[in-house]
């Protein structure tokens, strides 16, 4: 049996670590999110892709710092607020803005030291999918990278007109209270992140078995199987590093998908009594419905997506299994043997640290969840 090649990078481009022009144009969409955001996870310079340096890192702690004392200025804005202590009825935004403080520290701490730790992850990841995009190619990743764009410019987009809605309706509130709008921007990034790249692992899955079905008629010779057994295994490498790196990620999202979110739905309650009985307007409503539908959108979207990603990897194994019961040559039978035994030796679904798996049933829970406890609070407020 072959050695296999999991090694962090592949050897072709371990030396100069040379990216190709197709595939930084397939990451610059989301490397240019990360720069903006002021949280690189590499660098790409002069088509060299390279992890952080130490100055980045340093620079990276640094805004993290900034951004963390910008929220502990909102917190004390909001408990030293008089005009606040005086409408007893939205007392409740207090521990609200607690909660929010607590979460968004847990976040960003967690941000800044994965993107820290796990740079050369990232850089590894590039790399190993590079030499797979070499061997499988395709047109339909020009199409992907026009979603790329799409998605980032949609994500920015709604913490913009989220910003502009926020300073007209509230009367133009202190330029702080808006940059504190735009740096939330940096949590939901990793989301974007994560979703866009495991849709890439995806695509290569599909590239992967529609070669290998090809095997049924033609065949092919020793070093063609070698090297396709070399892409299934460089594709599972790109997907281990996915696993390891976006766990953290997904387990703040679900729990302040479920945790801020029945605190914001608490912050609707109060607020919309305040509507009832003073007849103020529906501004904060609005745009607290609008955060909280955000935040469960995403989690049942990657949820989605990896669902989808699961029933590909089973595609790919049932061609191999079609394959070997076929009349294929004995190289190619040879070929799913060892990709049949490497699947069950490395591929598993995503855990998140033992506590659940994500699939398309993950985003169901999380809704059905966030719907009981909505009830509960209603029924406690109104009942």
């Amino acid at each position: 049996m072959e050695p296999l090649p999991l090694s962090n990078a592949p050897k072709s481009s371990s030396s100069s670590n040379v990216i190709d022009k197709d595939v930084q144009a397939i990451f610059y969409p989301l490397n240019v999110m990360s720069v903006l955001l002021l949280h690189p996870k590499y660098v790409i310079k002069n088509n060299k892709i390279t992890p952080l340096s130490n100055v980045i890192k340093i620079f990276t702690v640094c805004v993290t710092t900034l951004y963390l004392c910008q929220h502990a200025h909102k917190f004390f804005s909001v408990v030293l607020d008089d005009n606040i202590r005086r409408i007893q009825p939205v007392s409740y935004l207090y521990y609200a803005t607690g909660s929010d403080l607590l979460f968004l520290t847990w976040g960003f701490i967690m941000n800044c030291a994965g993107n820290i730790i796990d740079t050369k992850k990232y850089v590894a990841f590039i790399l190993n999918f590079q030499e797979s995009h070499r061997f499988l190619g395709s047109a339909c990743y020009k199409r992907f990278i026009i979603v790329n764009w799409l998605s980032v410019i949609s994500m920015f987009g709604y913490f913009i007109s989220s910003s502009i809605y926020t300073y007209i309706t509230f009367f133009h509130p202190p330029w702080g209270t808006l940059f504190h709008m735009m740096v939330l921007a940096t949590l939901d990034a990793d989301a974007v992140y994560a979703c866009r790249l495991i849709l890439l692992i995806s695509e290569q899955f599909i590239q992967w078995n529609e070669r290998a079905l090809l095997l049924k008629e033609n065949g092919e010779d020793k070093d063609y199987c070698r090297k396709m057994f070399q892409t299934y295994a460089q594709i599972l490498k790109c997907y281990k590093i996915y696993r390891n790196t976006m766990q953290f990620m997904i387990l703040y999202k679900t729990a302040e998908s479920i945790i801020i979110g029945l605190v914001d739905i608490q912050i609707l309650i109060t607020f919309v009594k305040l509507v009832v009985k003073e007849r103020k307007p529906l501004y904060v409503q609005i745009l607290v419905y609008a955060w909280t539908i955000k935040n469960l959108a995403i989690q049942t979207t990657l949820s989605v997506h990896l669902e989808t990603f699961y029933g590909i990897a089973n595609k790919v194994q049932d061609s191999c299994a079609l394959l070997l019961a076929s009349n294929c040559t004995e190289e190619s039978k040879k070929l799913c043997k060892k990709v049949l035994r490497l699947h069950r030796t490395m591929f598993e679904k995503l855990n998140v640290f033992g506590l659940f798996v994500v699939e398309s049933r993950h985003g169901l829970r999380l809704l059905a969840l966030f719907t009981s406890y909505t009830v509960v609070l209603l029924q406690f407020a109104f009942l």
